[in-house]
């Protein structure tokens, strides 16, 4: 399995392991690896939906950035109040996301 592949397996796992629904907009084809299908061009790769939010999530490996479709969605996303995040290789940023929220309740 790919490193990309398993970095969003490993954030699904997380995400229900929490209770959070989502949704996966993109997902790759088991033998090759690419992309089969994403919402829009840029689009982030998760959609989520924590108790009375709305969270995306962009996933990057390695030292990959955000490409100029995947920044004009982060702006829209978050100038229209969805919050955002961009995993680079692990959870931890989206595990203190969530630690910041149970804090805020």
């Amino acid at each position: 399995m790919k490193r990309s592949r398993q970095f969003e397996v490993a954030i699904g796992n997380f995400l229900n392991k929490i209770n959070v629904k989502y949704i996966h907009l993109s997902y790759r084809c088991y033998r090759c690896g690419t992309i089969i299908n994403a919402a829009a061009k840029g689009f982030p790769d998760f959609e989520c939906y924590p108790k009375g939010k709305i969270l995306y999530i962009e996933c990057k490996t390695g030292s990959g950035i955000l490409k100029k479709a995947q920044k004009t969605y982060r702006d829209l996303l978050i100038n229209s109040g969805a919050d955002y995040l961009e995993l680079h290789d692990n959870v931890d940023d989206l595990m203190q996301y969530f630690e910041k929220e149970k804090k805020r309740k």
